[in-house]
């Protein structure tokens, strides 16, 4: 799913749910290759959160960012 048939604007983009569900929604389509990077966050950050039940921060967070000594 490379891309969102639907307006982007910074609200919308920014609330991780909607997002997901209008990806969900979409029906598949051919797109140049280069839009792919749109929805690649969403759905890598969704395939962690339905696997570890965190959030991509969360989740990097609690594995890299905590070993490291990060701060937010």
């Amino acid at each position: 799913m490379p891309s969102l048939e639907s307006d982007r604007t910074m609200e919308p983009v920014l609330a991780w749910e909607p997002v997901i569900r209008r990806i969900e929604e979409q029906r598949p389509r051919p797109v140049p290759a280069m839009s792919i990077t749109f929805t690649y966050g969403w759905l890598v950050g969704e395939v962690i959160r339905r696997i570890t039940g965190m959030t991509p921060g969360e989740f990097f967070r609690s594995t890299i960012g905590n070993a490291l000594g990060l701060r937010t």
